[in-house]
């Protein structure tokens, strides 16, 4: 089996490092994929099928909690951050390793034998676990959200969505010209988008507020919602339209 590792950490230089030692302390690894940024990094587990990822937890586009919690599981990831105040914190939810930057030599190859003890086993899932570590580390709300039709994988700004709804296990994801789906339930999506931005109005269906252009409020259990690009209103469950008759 084939070999590869992701680093993804926006400060080049000490990325370039960190791959120098994991080679040293790690020879049989076959490639070593660097990119800067936390899409690119999204974009190399998918595209590479990569089983281990070193993500840098403060980065450009997405952070390192936000790739961790997009991948659901589909590699072991040990987090690289400046900090080292929450590692306790860090392990108790059953991430692999947290290195703090830059990582010595014997740092990394303790780091190694975790990986190579854990390779046999199943990734940890980490997005119901990540939620526990808000107030600990800066977790940015979503900015993008990953869905598919078919057999094609799209990043999609989240602030291009139109709603989420739920579409039997799965969630659709709407946006002006496409309709893809996630795996991720509205109850995951709402732990992670803006509040400010994203409400609910009704249990199966969260709106982007902000694509709202008019609001229609005819008695208690009829208020609609029309959306831009949407044709047709959206109707708000009586749970959820006191928040609209407040603004």
């Amino acid at each position: 089996m084939t070999l590869k590792v992701l680093i993804a950490d926006d400060e080049v230089r000490l990325a370039r490092k960190l791959s120098e030692r994991l080679k040293k302390c790690w020879p049989e690894i076959d490639e070593i994929i660097m990119v800067h940024d936390g899409k690119a990094a999204l974009e190399a587990i998918e595209k590479h099928d990569l089983k281990i990822a070193f993500l840098d937890i403060k980065m450009p586009e997405m952070t390192g909690l936000e790739v961790a919690w997009h991948i659901k599981g589909k590699c072991h990831v040990v987090f690289v951050t400046a900090y080292n105040e929450h590692a306790i914190e860090a392990f108790e939810i059953g991430i692999l390793d947290y290195l703090v930057k830059p990582a010595a030599l014997d740092r990394i190859g303790d780091t190694v034998v975790r990986i190579k003890d854990r390779l046999a086993s199943k990734p940890l899932n980490m997005t119901k676990n990540l939620g526990k570590i808000k107030h600990m580390m800066p977790l940015d709300y979503l900015r993008y959200i990953k869905a598919s039709s078919g057999v094609t994988m799209f990043l999609i700004p989240v602030g291009d969505i139109l709603f989420f709804s739920t579409e039997g296990r799965y969630t659709q994801v709407k946006t002006k010209d496409k309709s893809p789906l996630t795996n991720f339930t509205l109850k995951e999506l709402g732990s992670m988008l803006d509040p400010g931005k994203f409400w609910r109005v009704r249990g199966s269906m969260i709106v982007n507020i902000t694509k709202v252009e008019k609001i229609e409020i005819r008695g208690r259990d009829n208020t609609k919602l029309y959306l831009t690009g949407v044709p047709e209103p959206i109707t708000v469950s009586r749970v959820y339209a006191g928040q609209f008759k407040k603004i």
